[in-house]
């Protein structure tokens, strides 16, 4: 009993794992499609919730918009900021001024017939300077008694001020909500009639308010908050309408400007569940404001969102100008002043789109602007919706497109469909003004691309595996002589000797093979790989590897071979004709607008172990060592270069016949020392070629002068052997390089410079 239950046992576990390697591969199987659509799951999950670093993301694409185009200041709409400024503390003396020399400025813009006149500011402490405060100040002895009782007999100043302030009736004061409880609220100067929800319900509540002398509330004829609301970043990207102290509601500064400007006795604030507004029982907010004959556009807190100008002096008065006899009155007739500074020292400064140190007086000002310009920034309910389904629209088309078309056709529709959304963002903002968010939407599409490259790539990198597994099968027709000859040759171990290694790659191959399916690869490889093979072998060269579509190889082993360098030249140049021949064939058969297959080649000569290295069951022919790192540093630093044939200093010194220009002196990846490194731009032929030797010449002389460190006359010297390397005909992309690199060290010149480049890259 107990071996058929211990055997059922195993058989049992013997099944679950079973099921468990089924479920497995079937996992990693679709793992390609999986992980795109969880991607997708998440990043709709992201934009629903909306967490505050994706509201930062918005608004920084939002600001950018402003950027690009401001909202254009308009001098015809009669909004205007009195500026307390250098001239005016020179002529009027230190802020805060008397409140006799305030009065005395109110009454000065009303009688200019201003509609308005607000204060950016808040006068809650008694003006030290008033007759009865200085009259307490003074000793009590005999000699100063009567000066003391007729400085006491005098009217005192916020008396006077908040008389004036009485007669002009159109000065608008400020307050400050807190957010801790005070013994005193502001005034309400307005009424407000409500149609639908209670808006209190869709405003920060603050618990308290710092507000101006009561002799000075009671005496204005407006009363609105200074504050403005800030971003997560401290920027000021739209100021509320109206303000919840407790369980009272109070307007702006620039609400209660407009309204004391028209003569506006009552705000209408509409919210959801109004009158011909259908919130089918859900509370969304603040859907309208009226004062008066204007309506300005809120989003669903009341706030109005800041369309900025960036600064403008046209939209500035000193008081110092104002004040003088010769003021034209006309300039502020019919006008809606806010008061504030731009002084040093003075200024409330604030960060807006455009400007990180504008004066907070003007986002007032602005707001103003905007609802009588009704030039307004919205985000109506339905572009959120649409932002959301044209997420989850572009989302699945990529998850389905992208295995079936391959990088490159996918990343075409990628690019459209981000374009597509830019293009809809900007019609948007510039011509409706609607600000619909296209980052985020592109950002999750650029990722589910990369995530399905990212999964193509590892597909192809797979197929390349299993061509290098195919051709390790084969030998050198050279060793496999060798081995006939000698079997005892074929083990384990290897010989020092000097050899030249070449390492080839095909550019852009995985977009290649991405395009191509199985069987077209295998032939395209294969087609690619017997001519080029070819070629090597017949200048005695040895085939170490293939790998996918790299070739590695590498000449004086097994059989010496004195003119090993020379050789390993003239096969990379047989080879880069060859290729010519066969990009025009494939074009024949592939149609004009097939690109062409480009490579890179890159040799070295130096010591190396040359034997069979593997296993004691299975090993292969090959080459080992410091110089076999170098020559696969060069091929690598072909793409960095843009030349397609890179060769060491070695290299050159044994190939003397053969046209080869320095390029650089070069710390490559993994190597303390630094090696120069040479362009090989053809045969004895074209070294013979007269416009070699002017290349020749003007590469050396640019060379001098860039590693002397001096940049500019380098910069000079590249142009003129870049102009000698056209003429010789040596068309590459070093030259484009070489620029960008001395624009760098141009900007920012090293602290030690010795010439030499280190690549960061292998």
């Amino acid at each position: 009993m107990w071996g058929k239950n211990g055997t059922g046992r195993d058989m049992a576990e013997e099944g679950e794992k079973s099921k468990l390697g089924r479920r497995l591969s079937w996992l990693l199987r679709r793992l390609p499609t999986l992980v795109p659509f969880l991607l997708l799951a998440a990043a709709l999950v992201v934009n629903a919730y909306n967490p505050p670093f994706l509201k930062q993301v918005t608004a920084f694409t939002f600001d950018s918009m402003q950027r690009l185009k401001p909202r254009l200041y308009d001098p015809e709409v009669p909004v205007r900021v009195v500026d307390i400024d250098d001239a005016s503390l020179a002529l009027l003396g230190q802020f805060p001024w008397p409140r006799t020399t305030m009065a005395e400025l109110f009454a000065r813009l009303t009688e200019s017939g201003a509609a308005s006149v607000t204060f950016d500011g808040i006068l809650a402490e008694p003006d030290r300077t008033s007759p009865p405060t200085i009259a307490k100040d003074i000793p009590t002895v005999a000699a100063d008694q009567l000066l003391r009782e007729r400085l006491s007999a005098l009217p005192d100043n916020d008396a006077v001020l908040g008389e004036i302030m009485a007669q002009t009736k159109n000065v608008v004061l400020g307050f400050s909500p807190t957010d801790f409880s005070t013994a005193r609220k502001p005034l309400k100067k307005a009424g407000q009639a409500v149609n639908g929800d209670d808006p209190r319900l869709f405003l920060k509540t603050w618990e308290g308010a710092i507000t101006n002398l009561a002799v000075l509330d009671k005496s204005a004829a407006g009363l609105g908050s200074i504050t403005t609301e800030f971003g997560g970043d401290n920027t000021i990207r739209g100021v509320p309408l109206f303000f919840r102290i407790g369980d009272d509601m109070y307007p702006s500064l620039a609400a209660e400007a407009l309204r004391v400007a028209l003569g506006v006795t009552t705000y209408i604030i509409k919210s959801s569940n109004s009158n011909q507004q259908t919130g089918y029982g859900e509370k969304t907010g603040i859907v309208g404001v009226k004062i008066g004959p204007l309506e300005p556009v809120t989003d669903g807190t009341g706030q109005v969102l800041l369309y900025d100008t960036g600064p403008r002096p046209e939209r500035f008065i000193s008081i110092a100008e104002i004040m003088s006899d010769k003021f034209d009155k006309s300039k502020i007739e019919g006008m809606i002043l806010f008061i504030g500074s731009t002084a040093p020292g003075l200024k409330d400064l604030r960060t807006t789109p455009l400007d990180p140190v504008a004066p907070g007086v003007v986002v007032h000002a602005q707001i103003a602007e905007q609802i009588l310009s009704k030039t307004y920034l919205q985000r109506p309910d339905l572009i959120r919706g649409a932002e959301i389904i044209y997420l989850l629209v572009i989302g699945l088309v990529m998850v389905f497109l992208l295995p079936r078309l391959g990088a490159a056709l996918s990343g075409v529709v990628a690019v459209l469909l981000i374009a597509g959304a830019l293009g809809v963002s900007w019609f948007a903002f510039s011509e409706l003004g609607w600000l619909v968010d296209a980052v985020y939407p592109s950002g999750v599409l650029l990722l589910l691309f990369l995530t399905g490259t990212l999964f193509s790539y590892i597909r192809s990198e797979a197929e390349r595996r299993q061509v290098r597994d195919a051709f390790s099968l084969y030998l050198a027709p050279e060793l496999v002589k060798e081995v006939a000859a000698d079997p005892d040759r074929l083990k384990l171990g290897g010989e020092q000797r000097e050899v030249t290694v070449m390492f080839t790659d095909i550019r852009r191959f995985t977009t290649i093979s991405e395009s191509l399916k199985p069987d077209e690869l295998a032939r395209f490889l294969n087609g690619f790989l017997t001519p080029m093979t070819d070629i090597i072998l017949t200048r005695r060269g040895t085939i170490d590897k293939y790998m996918g579509d790299a070739i590695m190889a590498f000449w004086n082993a097994p059989l010496d071979d004195s003119d090993h360098a020379a050789n390993a030249c003239r096969a990379a140049l047989d080879m880069r004709a060859r290729l010519g021949e066969l990009n025009a064939q494939w074009r024949q058969e592939r149609g004009e607008d097939s690109p062409p297959i480009e490579i890179g080649i890159g040799l070295n000569t130096g010591p190396a172990s040359v034997g069979n290295f593997g296993s004691a069951r299975r090993f292969a022919y090959s080459v080992i060592g410091d110089a076999v790192n170098l020559s696969s540093r060069l091929e690598g630093q072909t793409k960095a270069y843009g030349a397609d044939t890179l060769i060491s200093e070695e290299t050159q010194k044994r190939s003397p016949d053969l046209a080869v220009v320095e390029l650089d002196l070069l710390r490559v990846k993994g190597k303390r020392e630094p090696s120069r490194i040479f362009a090989l731009m053809g045969d004895h032929n074209r070294r013979q070629d007269a416009g070699f030797a002017a290349l020749a010449d003007a590469q050396a002389r640019f060379l001098e002068v860039y590693r002397a460190g001096q940049f500019d006359d380098a910069a000079t010297l590249l142009d003129q052997a870049e102009a000698a390397a056209n003429a010789f005909g040596w068309h590459q992309h070093y030259y484009e390089v070489m620029r960008l690199r001395l624009s760098k060290l141009q900007a920012g010149p090293p602290a030690q410079w010795d010439g030499v480049y280190e690549a960061t890259e292998k």
